[in-house]
């Protein structure tokens, strides 16, 4: 097979991947399973406090619903009311324990990565953009002045430069823009300082 053979099948191969996804609403299956594992694991640590949680209202019928939000509640709702009965101690310090090691704690610990994570990769786009469309405007002047060119080698890389360097910055900007570092980090930040009074309200 040669390298064009290659390229068509890579090409129709990805393009019916992202058809068999979009029809199989993959993403959005995948949204509902995590935002139902994060649900069951909340509910566990707040059964060991022997909390009392109301079953959720439903909505009204032309509230509208997002996703498969609404069966992802009522299966956390069934997981909750149907555990088994679970009085906590009355010596509550191991109850202290497990609510700060395994479930404050490791929250705290993953948001403040994630925050400073968003923060130095938004930061490293941010100067590589700079950085890109700074050369490119060097190489858009170096072209107009027509530096480095002779009648025996018309070619100038100041030419190539000026057409390549802004589309390689306008991508990597693009690419920044779809990863939304800023808002990753904002809501990392708020999740942390969040975590950090109800560890501080615990103890």
């Amino acid at each position: 097979m040669c390298s064009s053979d290659l390229e068509v099948a890579t090409l129709i191969g990805i393009t019916a991947l992202l058809v068999a996804a979009h029809r199989g609403e993959w993403h959005e299956r995948w949204i509902s399973a995590r935002f139902l594992a994060e649900q069951v694991r909340s509910l566990l640590f707040l059964a060991f406090t022997g909390i009392v949680i109301p079953e959720r209202a439903a909505p009204p019928a032309d509230h509208p619903t997002v996703g498969e939000a609404t069966w992802t509640e009522r299966a956390a709702n069934e997981i909750w009311f149907s555990r088994p009965p679970y009085e906590p101690p009355q010596d509550i310090r191991m109850l202290k324990r497990i609510l700060e090691h395994q479930w404050l704690r490791d929250q705290l610990e993953y948001h403040t990565r994630t925050r400073d994570k968003c923060h130095s990769r938004g930061r490293r786009i941010r100067y590589s953009v700079i950085a890109l469309f700074s050369l490119s405007a060097v190489a858009a002047l170096l072209h107009s002045l027509g530096a480095g060119s002779t009648p025996s080698r018309p070619f100038r890389w100041w030419d190539f430069l000026a057409i390549v360097v802004p589309a390689i910055g306008g991508a990597l900007g693009a690419y920044g823009a779809q990863r939304d570092y800023a808002r990753h980090e904002e809501r990392s930040r708020l999740f942390a300082d969040t975590l950090e009074r109800t560890h501080e309200r615990l103890q």
